[in-house]
């Protein structure tokens, strides 16, 4: 049996911005290195996380601050750089 890896995907929000655009995102967590990346979550809605084993937790809904400091860790990925690096 293949190893799998485990993630916590942790779904991140705020408020719209001035332009009324969305900022929701998901917070990729490996429990052995900490937070690997975001994936911005845009206009399609939940994203598919290909063949790995996702631990889903509640939604955090932050301030704009706090959205900005917390995206500020970690890169931003694509669906496709996620399912190729870490899948």
């Amino acid at each position: 049996m293949k190893n799998l890896k485990t993630y916590i995907i942790q779904y991140i929000k705020t408020t719209n911005d001035s332009n009324g655009n969305p900022r929701r995102m998901y917070m990729i967590t490996n429990l052995e290195s900490g937070i690997i990346g975001f994936i911005n979550e845009g206009y399609d809605g939940c994203p598919l996380f290909g063949k790995i084993k996702v631990a889903w937790t509640a939604a955090l809904n932050l301030q704009p601050r706090e959205y900005k400091r917390l995206k500020s860790r970690a890169p931003m990925l694509t669906l496709e750089e996620f399912n190729t690096e870490y899948a």
